[in-house]
């Protein structure tokens, strides 16, 4: 009877469905399981955000957007997942689920019986390794390249810090101690022992660094190794002084032997925060590279073509200027190269001023629309503009065509968090910090490059104003180069610039045409009383830049009996030359980055040191939400 038959088929469709509702249960059991095999995955790439989001603790500019962040992410999985076919199965399937692809394959159609057996084991462990790495590096890289030069040793420093944490490998009271030094004695016992210094350690320590080991004695773990440290020092005199007075403690094999043998790479760190904090810098970097590789502290040469192959049509590329620096001819040779031309009408570069703003619009419309690039120099003067820019740079992100480009050049505010860019532009843009080294060799090279062979021929005078032109290249790379000294090089940050130079290359041209005779003592005075000395407010500041100008301009310059003169230590005057010798002139000295080419005393590179380690722990614990041990720091 129909009735009877609609009941069975009913009956067996309900026992149908309550088997597969079964097997949809162990299925799904059988996924979160695999799934839980890469958690160690997904940790890391929370850790790896967290970080992005609190540089901007540290700079304005250093903003970044989850979206950002996601892109990368899937980079860096998608990348593995190339590099290495070993993915198939539950990987490739839950990597489907997560990444955008075109061809997705349901979940419900993993045979997961098949391919559950293949996560365990060496090769599951290989497989995460491999994926921890990619996304670390990725990640790493992605924020690095935005970083200032000061700033990535901090990056650096605070992942491996939270990849130690969080993998349990160093208790955390001796991180603390890394990062604030230890304790200050409150009562009355500790200030006793900590005052108590023998004459033998008298002779070689002093108060801060004894107070820093009695504080590394006293760090709360379950085994502390430095107990004995206070009285070692005063007992092992010799082997502690001979390691002390070592250029670089930190290398290996050369602290006294017991301590070498019983401490951590990571607890020999907290011996060079206590005696060495000169050194502690350099010390992070070596511990950095043997612990996450020597690619997260040697940054391989700026390449335009690879951050490029990153950018997309809603994604500018933000080039952040530093003296001396002009991304513009990078970007007009990459164009050259790829079909984007000012000639072909496919490169638009606009300085960005006053008056410059409907210009702007109209090449940002043209290029989402046509397929394009433009490049808006200096946008950082146009700060009420900027939100119409932002607003642009969105509006060509949707539908805008796919072979639109935005570059972007900005000088950075001079305070730190001072937002001269709005956070929007931040987060989407791929940001680059090309910035070159401060020693005095890079300054010099700089300097000279604002010249050419053009300025060399101008002059009616070759013999004379060669050299002193070049001579006036030297004084601008040691009035920059002293600042990094810190107070030990100027009372104060003097904003010396490229114009200052210029400005002082003209007045030199001018007075050699002008006069039969070199007005030495009427340059020296124009220069650092006016050009240089305009900006320097403090008696002692300027007596140092004249005193450089009376070394550096004087009639030695130009006499070649004058064999002995040097510019600096290392460096001869080059009497005559085309401007490509003087360049060579310039790669070819031997200018090794010392406080004695600036003429300061030695020591003068251990404050300046002790300053950049102390910037960084303080820098470091403002991320970690440290504010007042951040103050002490």
């Amino acid at each position: 009877m129909p009735l009877i038959e609609n009941l069975e088929n009913s009956k067996s469709l309900v026992a149908e469905m309550a088997e597969k509702m079964v097997e949809a249960g162990k299925t799904e059991m059988q996924t979160n399981s695999s799934r839980e095999l890469y958690r160690k995955v997904a940790a890391r790439g929370a850790l790896m955000f967290f970080l992005l989001s609190e540089l901007c603790l540290v700079h304005s500019f250093h903003h970044y957007s989850l979206n950002a962040f996601i892109t990368v992410f899937q980079s860096a999985l998608t990348g593995q997942r190339h590099r290495l076919n070993w993915l198939g199965g539950t990987g490739n399937a839950l990597l489907d689920q997560i990444l955008p692809t075109r061809k997705k394959p349901m979940l419900s159609k993993i045979d997961v019986k098949k391919v559950i057996g293949r996560d365990c084991g060496e090769q599951l462990q290989t497989r995460l390794s491999s994926l921890l790495e990619s996304i670390t590096y990725r990640v790493f890289q992605f924020a690095r390249r935005g970083l200032f030069a000061s700033h990535k040793l901090i990056l650096a420093t605070r992942l491996v810090l939270r990849v130690l944490l969080k993998d349990q490998k160093v208790p955390e009271a001796e991180v603390r101690y890394l990062l604030t030094g230890g304790h200050v004695p409150h009562t009355a016992k500790e200030k006793q022992a900590v005052s108590t210094m023998s004459a033998q350690a008298a002779a070689y320590l002093t108060q801060s660094q004894w107070r820093a080991c009695h504080a590394l004695a006293e760090i709360h773990v379950s085994s502390n190794p430095f107990k004995s440290l206070p009285e070692d020092l005063e007992m092992s005199l010799e082997a502690w002084k001979q390691w002390l007075e070592g250029p670089m403690p930190e290398q290996g094999g050369t602290m006294p032997s017991e301590w070498e043998s019983k401490l951590s790479a990571f607890q020999k760190l907290l011996l060079i925060r206590a005696l060495r904090p000169d050194r502690i810098s350099a010390a992070i970097s070596a511990f950095v590279r043997a612990t996450l590789g020597a690619k997260y502290v040697d940054e391989a040469p700026f390449d335009i073509k690879e951050t490029f192959s990153d950018s997309s049509t809603p994604t500018p590329l933000l080039f952040i200027l530093f003296p001396g620096v002009d991304p513009g001819a990078d970007i007009e040779a990459l164009g050259a190269q790829m079909g984007y031309t000012a000639a072909n009408g496919k490169f638009h570069s606009i300085s960005m001023g006053q008056g410059q703003e409907a210009n702007a619009e109209q090449a940002l419309a043209r290029m989402a629309k046509e397929g394009g690039w433009v490049f808006l120099q200096n946008v950082h003067l146009m700060q009420r503009w900027l939100p119409t820019l932002e607003r642009a740079l969105e509006v060509a992100a949707d539908g805008g065509h796919d072979e639109f480009r935005c570059f972007l050049s900005a000088e950075p505010p001079p305070m730190a968090q001072a937002q001269t860019i709005p956070e929007g532009i931040l987060q989407s843009a791929i940001k680059i910090a090309n910035e070159p080294p401060m020693d005095l060799k890079t300054n010099l090279r700089s300097a000279y490059s604002l010249f050419s062979q053009a300025t060399l021929d101008a002059s009616s005078t070759p013999a004379t104003h060669s050299p002193m032109l070049f001579a006036l290249a030297v004084f601008h790379a040691l009035a920059l180069g002293r600042r990094k000294f810190g107070t030990q090089g100027f009372s104060r940050a003097y904003p010396f610039n490229n114009g200052d130079l210029l400005v002082c290359a003209s007045v030199l041209h001018n007075s050699l045409e002008s006069k039969r005779q070199v007005p030495w003592e009427d340059l020296r005075y124009n220069f650092g009383e006016i050009m240089y000395g305009g900006h320097i407010t403090d008696y002692w500041d300027r007596r140092i830049t004249n005193t450089y100008l009376e070394v550096l301009l004087k009639p030695d310059l130009v006499d070649e009996k004058a064999t002995k003169m040097r510019l600096v230590p290392g460096l001869p005057p080059l009497r005559e030359g085309s401007f490509e010798l003087y360049q060579a002139h310039i790669d070819t000295a031997a200018l090794p980055d010392s406080p004695s080419l600036f003429g300061l005393h030695p020591n003068s590179h251990l404050a300046l040191l002790q300053a950049e380690a102390a910037d960084l722990f303080r820098a470091v614990l403002v991320l970690s939400g440290d504010a007042s041990d951040a103050a002490q720091a």
